[in-house]
């Protein structure tokens, strides 16, 4: 081995390293994401609602919610209060079982009437789905409906209803 290449790979293996830590949807990795079979199961012994990140990796909106929506302190702390947070490749051929069903990431993608990434879906603590939220929202709009749906007032009112009776 020249010396060159002595000093050259482990400069490299570092800048790789380096880039992998300061990426900005690092934070939202360190997050603490579960599984879909992890998520599911820990939603039920927890009796918290489920939370699914339905992305793509070639998918740069996936990307934005990653770095400004899922690092945002608000929403992780929002997030790991009332919800089970899952990340889910909506692309993936991994087989999971859902309702006593076995299907791939991106049949189960499908089965949600998901045709485009990001996307959200909402759960109940047994799995039955609340909603599917399509696309990238801000921070601002995002922790807004989080709280729509983590504290319930899905139940009662329509979205632009709750809106008006917080005065956001």
């Amino acid at each position: 081995m020249s010396r060159l290449s002595k000093y050259i790979i482990p400069i490299l293996m570092l800048f790789a390293l380096a880039l992998y830590a300061f990426y900005p949807g690092s934070t939202a990795n360190k997050f603490g994401w579960n599984t879909f079979s992890a998520g599911i199961e820990k939603a039920k012994k927890e009796n918290k609602k489920i939370f699914i990140d339905v992305y793509a990796d070639w998918c740069k909106w996936c990307k934005k919610m990653d770095a400004e929506v899922y690092a945002n302190p608000d929403i992780q702390k929002y997030l790991k209060e009332k919800f089970i947070p899952i990340k889910f490749n909506g692309e993936a051929t991994t087989k999971i079982t859902y309702n006593g069903e076995k299907f791939t990431h991106a049949e189960l993608t499908q089965a949600f009437g998901i045709s485009g990434f990001p996307a959200t879906v909402f759960m109940k603590p047994d799995g039955e789905p609340i909603s599917v939220l399509p696309g990238y929202h801000n921070p601002d709009e995002f922790l807004k409906i989080l709280k729509f749906i983590g504290d319930d007032h899905y139940l009662n009112s329509s979205y632009e209803e709750y809106l008006k009776k917080k005065k956001y």
